[in-house]
């Protein structure tokens, strides 16, 4: 066999064993309560619960109410009801995930672009968890 065939069969197996441990890791970590400063109040918090099983809870936010999310590669994809006057909508956000440690998550929103900058959230920062 050329040098050539196994490396690149090595090369492979390793981008595939890569790539089915790396995910249920990822998932894993984020797994946590996420808040970010509410915008124009940043001594305020937002954000939400991620917990296993796919479902999601939103923290001090009484009418977007996350219920469940998933991972699909490197995209988190949340799901729930938007409640407004008269009416309650269900939508689906998707974000690219650009960084994820256990103290912060950077989120770039796929449709707006818009990166969202969230930590992991302290006792105090949490007022309000939505009831799904």
């Amino acid at each position: 066999m050329k040098p050539w065939v196994r490396n690149l069969g090595i090369a492979i197996g390793a981008w595939a064993l890569w790539g089915c441990c790396t995910e249920p890791s990822l998932q894993k970590s984020l797994e946590n309560v996420w808040v970010e400063p509410v915008p124009g109040m940043p001594e305020m918090k937002q954000g939400f619960i991620l917990e296993s099983g796919g479902k999601a809870s939103s923290v001090n936010m009484a009418s977007l109410v996350y219920q469940s999310w998933k991972l699909q590669g490197d995209t988190l994809i949340l799901t729930g009801k938007s409640i407004g006057n008269y009416q309650t909508l269900p939508f689906e956000e998707s974000f690219e995930i650009k960084q994820a440690t256990d103290q912060v998550l950077v989120l770039r929103d796929v449709e707006s672009g818009l990166s969202r900058h969230f930590s992991k959230a302290r006792s105090g920062d949490i007022k309000f968890i939505s009831e799904n």
